[in-house]
């Protein structure tokens, strides 16, 4: 290393590099580890102890020698000068005026400290090195600047309190930072101008970018609000037309939740921003709405907005208590697959951990009583089946009930008593969503939940892919997983963190793994039959059949998954036709305006049905190439768009024939598929274009015996019986996944409206046991809680699904029922017996 000309503060230089470890080391404990605020203010009195012992020793170095006595070396300045600013940030620990930095002003920042170690060697150094540091001092004088206006209203109160222990000149570091740059430039005798100027418009570049996207993005957010005020008729609710024509892109959001996720001056530093996260200092945010003002959007404008875009809805989803320290600290995968019938059941045990530890000071206000909320994604087609909480070491099972008691019951007993429930809610989008109470450090919560799964048939193969949740921090936990097969499996193609045992079961452990997927050979379909009051329930291979069906009215439904080439394609194919662009109004599309709607419709971020807007929908198609986000039904209720497409649905008395040439489906035609209000056909272009040409389609058609599960390409059949007893062993999971889909097709078009259908539809959902858009399960602490509030228990149903042969764990009263049955079958038996001896 050079030498430099430091005289007789030699030592004092050494000293302060020392120092300068010593101290960054007590910040980075102070910033990383959990600790107390008075231990907070213990590290910083430490740090600031040692800036003014530092000066003390740099005052005392220079005032022993003799006259003339030297100026304090600028190195020296420098290492007084970044220990000042490690104080500053200890002190902002416990009185902040800056909120917590995001990452690239962290860099940004650190680089600036890392550059003035440099600067005492600036005259060592090579040419391209040192016009690489005069880029960054350029860029770092722009960050100082900043700093120091940012503080510039403080500064007056600085100066009155510097008597106070001169805590107060901490106020003044980024005047220091300013002066070490000036001071360098003149130390200098040649000063490349032309990079310091460089390094100074970089971040005025990327500033000006940032403030000219806010500028564009605040107006673009007016005109869209204004535009769809004006279609008074079929307004949506405003996030869901700002959530469809406003960019998609990280700095949009950004810009977006700006106003409630970043610091807005110094005196907002302090709490927590969007989503419960920690709020960040960010000096574009604050620059943009200084500049331009805040974009024009609300709180739960905005959640709602990101909910569509990110679909970020777990972060959202209504609690009553926080769930901040919690973490899921094991998971127990258990799946019986069942081959033959194109099923599997899938168990989750979770294991919730409350960590005390996991809070810092911007939490310091938790109750330790938490409340764990998981939302887990399931497969197409997948069902809830059964749920249990262990309560003082005892599994308690579920009961069914409706909807709105079980809500009841939760608020009251989470919200004033406070004692253990547990409670799943269906939801839009293949998601459920699950509640535990309490959560807290003195014992970690169990909680059980079984998935029914119909297994995806794709070329003679079926598929399983696992069921991945968002809750508490699953990151750390531990995983056992754990396949089994009933019936014939052939070859699995599983990865090589399975192991299979001597019984033919399949083991993996390790980390938590969320997304995992394994097929297996498809084998022929049993003829066996789950039998329960006098219903048998089958399975057949769905075979479609070819429909004509006479069209004279083609809808595009566009977004920006459509491709131009898709587009020109099918306008050639339907040059003779009628073809219109799904949207408000249903324009026409012609020769001379295709272009236009082209360039409108392909920044659509989703599309949304107008099938009010129809002339003819009985003769009417809708070709759409899905999107994965959208908004859910549930989020335009209160719309006058809702209100116009609910009333459409109950004068409608066919399903729209709908097309997806993609690969994906929103949520919200999930849902209108899954309600039986779209007639859903997925194929591609070219199978569409030889559909249209011929006029005939294939497909399914359901009856009130009869349900199309068309992601295992199964038909479920029900049939009246009068055999009371199964013999042959089909899972009752046949019964379940009928039931479900039997519900959700008489809900229909009265989805707005379920709850007043919720003791009309409950029985069935009761027998099967699943649950449904007007069912929920719900664990309760004990009898007397259940008699309270209403929640009889289950009778004459499957119960709680289970990992066993048939699927299930029979209910008391039913083993009553086979017992019985049993001896009755036994003592006819005997008395024929009798008689033919006689």
């Amino acid at each position: 290393m050079p030498k430099l000309n430091l005289g007789s503060f030699k030592l004092a230089y050494q000293l302060g590099w020392i120092l300068l470890f010593i101290s960054f080391a007590v910040f980075i404990v102070g910033n990383t580890i959990n600790i107390k605020l008075d231990s907070l203010f213990l590290l910083f009195g430490i740090n600031f102890f040692i800036t003014i012992g530092y000066y003390v020793l740099l005052i005392i170095t220079k005032f022993r020698q003799e006259r003339p006595r030297p100026n304090i070396p600028y190195a020296c300045w420098v290492h007084f000068i970044l220990l000042y600013t490690i104080s500053a940030f200890g002190l902002n620990q416990n009185i902040p005026v800056f909120a917590e930095f995001p990452t690239w002003l962290s860099v940004y920042t650190l680089l600036g400290a890392s550059l003035f170690l440099i600067f005492p060697y600036f005259e060592f150094l090579p040419k391209g090195l040192k016009n690489a540091v005069w880029v960054l001092t350029g860029a770092e004088l722009i960050l100082s600047i900043y700093f120091t206006l940012y503080l510039l209203p403080l500064m007056p109160i600085s100066i009155l309190g510097f008597w106070f222990f001169g805590l107060t000149v901490h106020t003044f570091v980024p005047v220091f930072w300013v002066v070490l740059i000036v001071l360098l430039i003149q130390k200098q005798e040649k000063v490349n101008k032309l990079a310091i100027v460089l390094g100074a418009i970089i971040p005025l570049l990327v500033m000006g970018v940032y403030l000219n996207n806010w500028r564009v993005l605040k107006d673009k957010v007016s005109d869209i609000q204004a535009e769809n005020n004006l279609n008074s008729k079929l307004a949506l609710p405003a996030p869901i037309a700002l959530a469809q024509w406003l960019p998609a892109d990280k700095l949009s959001d950004e810009i977006l939740i700006s106003p409630f996720y970043s610091q807005r001056f110094w005196s907002d530093a302090w709490g927590l921003g969007f989503d419960n996260e920690t709020k960040y200092h960010n000096p574009l945010a604050i620059l943009g709405e200084m500049f331009f003002g805040a974009v024009n959007l609300d709180f739960e404008s905005t959640t709602s907005l990101l909910n569509i875009r990110r679909n970020q809805r777990h972060k959202t989803e209504g609690r009553l208590w926080t769930g901040v320290s919690l973490t899921t600290n094991s998971v127990t995968s258990q799946i019986q697959v069942f081959p033959e019938y194109r099923i599997a059941y899938h168990q989750k045990i979770l294991t919730i951990h409350n960590s005390p530890e996991k809070r810092n000071k911007d939490f310091w206000f938790v109750s330790q009583t938490q409340q764990a909320l998981y939302t887990f994604h399931l497969p197409e087609g997948s069902i809830v089946t059964s749920l249990s909480l262990t309560i003082d070491g005892k599994e308690e099972l579920s009961r069914l009930t409706t909807r709105k008691k079980a809500d009841k019951a939760f608020k009251q007993i989470v919200g004033v008593e406070r004692r253990d429930p547990a409670l799943v809610h269906w939801k839009e989008g293949n998601q459920v969503v699950v509640s535990v109470f309490p959560c807290t450090a003195a014992e970690d919560r169990v909680f059980k939940i079984g998935f029914t799964t119909p297994l995806k048939y794709s070329d003679g193969k079926l598929w399983l892919e696992n069921i991945w949740f968002e809750g508490p921090d699953a990151k750390h936990a531990r995983e056992l997983t754990e396949i089994r097969f009933a019936g014939e499996k052939g070859t699995i193609e599983l990865s090589k963190d399975f192991e299979e045992d001597e019984t033919g079961k399949f083991y993996r452990k390790g980390d938590y793994l969320p997304y995992w997927k394994f097929s297996i050979p498809s084998v022929p379909l049993s003829q066996g039959e789950f039998i329960f009051h006098k219903k048998a329930y089958s399975i057949s291979e769905a075979k479609p059949e070819a429909h004509s069906v006479r069209l004279t009215k083609y809808y595009l439904d566009l977004n920006q998954n459509w491709t131009k080439e898709e587009y020109t394609d099918l306008l050639q194919t339907l040059h003779e036709k009628e073809v219109f662009v799904m949207a408000s109004p249903c324009a026409k599309i012609t020769p001379k305006n295709a272009d236009a709607i082209w360039d409108k419709y392909s920044q659509c971020q989703f599309s949304l049905p107008y099938f009010q807007l129809f002339t003819s929908p009985e003769s009417s198609m809708v070709i759409c190439k899905g999107t994965p986000r959208s908004p859910l039904l549930k989020e335009m209720k209160e719309s006058e768009y809702a209100k116009s497409l609910t009333h459409f649905f109950q004068k409608q008395n066919a399903p729209i024939l709908f097309v997806n040439i993609g690969d994906d489906l929103s949520p919200l035609y999930k849902t209108l598929a899954e309600l039986r209000l779209i007639k859903y056909l997925p194929m591609d272009l070219g199978a569409l274009k030889n559909s249209v040409l011929q006029q005939r389609f294939s497909f399914v058609e359901e009856a009130d015996d009869k349900v199309f599960l068309s992601e295992s390409n199964l038909v479920l059949n029900r049939k009246d019986t009068s055999d009371i007893l199964q013999a042959d062993g089909a899972p009752d999971h046949l019964m379940r996944l009928f039931a479900y889909n039997n519900i959700v097709r008489k809900i229909g078009k009265n989805f707005f409206d379920s709850e007043q259908y919720e003791d009309e539809l409950f029985l069935e959902a009761e027998e099967a046991y699943v649950l449904s858009p007007v069912t929920s399960m719900i664990v309760l602490e004990s009898e007397e809680d259940y008699n309270r509030m209403g929640i009889d228990k289950n009778k004459n149903t499957l119960g709680n699904a289970e990992i066993l042969e048939g699927g299930a764990v029979p209910e008391p009263q039913e083993w009553a029922l086979i017992v019985f049955v049993a001896l009755l079958l036994t003592g006819l038996f005997a008395k024929e017996k009798l008689k033919a001896r006689a």
